[in-house]
Formats: structure tokens, sequence, C-alpha cells
């Protein structure tokens, strides 16, 4: 019995050794195609040639690249070569911030401060710019004290409205 366990551990064990061999490889060999084609959506995204931008982010969203997420997100909230759809564009910006990227996080702030896509809720965008503000996001920092200013979603102080880089949000 010991040597069908012993030999069923090392069979487990070289199983989960190849398939982390291979899944590393195949990542590493897709990682330097996915940057070239982030680069060239930001290209099209410059030249305003939103259509190719969605058909090289959509994929590279799908695989869970946060700046992708974020791009497919403004893409959505902004009618760029899609239809124009706030819920899909919040579902693009949650993919980004799961993985705490402060753009999407300033993204998600503004989508609930205005009530775009979701029930306008200052509580709720005073959290999501605080934690890009926390990352230095100077546009999230800029909204955070403005809230705090005018009591949008948070007691008003207008010492942390005026507090500079960094900040003890």
């Amino acid at each position: 019995m010991n040597d069908i366990s012993l030999f069923n551990q090392s069979a487990l064990l070289l199983t989960i050794t190849l398939l982390l061999v291979f899944s590393s490889s195949s990542v590493q060999g897709y990682y330097p195609q996915s940057q070239k084609d982030l680069k060239s959506a930001e290209e099209a995204i410059l030249r305003e040639d939103y259509k190719t931008a969605h058909k090289l982010l959509l994929p590279l969203g799908e695989m869970g690249i946060a700046s992708a997420q974020n791009y497919l997100g403004l893409m959505y909230a902004n009618g760029q070569g899609v239809i124009q759809d706030d819920k899909e564009a919040i579902k693009w910006y949650r993919l980004a911030v799961e993985q705490g990227f402060a753009d999407a996080q300033y993204n998600l702030g503004w989508m609930y401060e205005k009530g775009q896509g979701v029930i306008q809720n200052d509580k709720e965008a005073v959290k999501w710019y605080r934690l890009a503000a926390e990352q230095e996001h100077a546009k999230a920092q800029n909204r955070l004290g403005l809230m705090y200013k005018h009591g949008w979603g948070v007691p008003q102080d207008f010492a942390l409205s005026a507090c500079k880089i960094p900040c003890p949000f």
C-alpha cells in the first residue's frame, strides 16, 4: 500500500511540475505578443481608430490584462468604436479594479459620482477615489479633495480638501 501511495504521490508531483512548466512557457510565449497588441491598441486610440483598438483590446481584456480592461471600460463609457454602454463599462472597470489598477479605480469612482451605469452613490465614489489616490493617482486625489471640500459622501473637511501629495486619505 505504501509503494502505491508513494507512486501516486510521485506521479502527481510529476504532473504538477509538467503543468507548471508548460503553462508558464505558453504564457511567456504569448506575453511579448500581448505587449505588442497593447501598444498597437494604444496607437490606434491615438489615431482615433477605435474599432481597431477594440479588436486588439478585447482578447487582452479577456486574458485579464488590467490596462486593456480599463481601456475597454473607457471605450464603452464614451461610445468609442462600440455602442455606448455604461453597464459594459462598469463590467470592464470592475475587472481591472480587482487587480488594483488605479486608473480603473478612478474611473469607477467617476461612474459612481455621476450615476453612470450604477445608482449614484458619493460614498462609493469616495471609496474608489481613495483607493486610486493612495496609489498617487493625481485626478483621484483632486476628486477626493473636492468630495471633502463639499462634503459629498464624506463629512466636510477643508483641511483634507486642501491636502497636497501625499495625503492621509
